[in-house]
């Protein structure tokens, strides 16, 4: 082969390329079962795709350099045998990187779908931390009001014990009537004020 023909110095260069994002695929899904190594998965995912450009570009070059040898054969003296053999190198580096691309973006939108519903059970759980909150204001709120109403109630329980307190001191029986009558009264009283 003629010192001129760049297609070994750029295959060599394909080759270390696509052996470094094996490696990198590797290690990346050996990260995948780890679920605290988000951050190195990421790094591995970007340096991955960097690589995997890399390659593409390199594969363009190549192609590059199998069309010059085409159209001058007699400069490169290259048989039909060498030029399908580098034809089918190419083809299959690209379908390795093919590969590998969609390999990462089946990644890439497996972890945005799960995203995507870690957003929405997070969003659920805001919505029902917000009814959850207004709930227990508005408890908050009839508690309050049950309160006074027990506070009220328990004013006026101590007038009419009092009264009858009073009341009691006499033995008219007019009063023993209006002690009962009052009786009456509280127990309404307290009644209507605990329901």
């Amino acid at each position: 082969m003629a010192l001129s023909d760049p297609f070994y110095a750029v295959k060599a260069e394909v080759l270390e390329n696509a052996a470094a994002a094996e490696s990198l695929a590797a290690r990346w899904q050996q990260l995948e079962r780890k679920p605290r190594a988000a951050e190195e998965r990421a790094r591995l995912v970007q340096q991955l795709g960097d690589l995997l450009l890399g390659v593409s570009a390199d594969l363009h070059e190549l192609d590059g350099t199998i069309e010059l040898v085409e159209k001058q054969r007699a400069r490169f003296r290259i048989d039909d045998a060498e030029l399908q053999a580098r034809r089918e190198f190419v083809a299959a580096m690209r379908r390795r990187v093919t590969a590998a691309y969609q390999a990462v973006e089946v990644h890439t939108g497996e972890q945005n779908e799960l995203l995507d519903g870690l957003s929405l059970v997070v969003g659920r759980l805001k919505e029902q931390g917000q009814q959850m909150n207004q709930e227990l204001e508005s408890q908050k709120t009839m508690l309050n009001t049950l309160e006074d109403q027990v506070e009220g109630a328990g004013a006026a329980m101590a007038k009419l014990k009092g009264k009858m307190t009073e009341m009691a001191k006499s033995k008219d029986r007019g009063k023993f009537c209006a002690i009962l009558g009052l009786s009456l009264l509280l127990m309404l009283l307290t009644t209507l004020a605990l329901s």
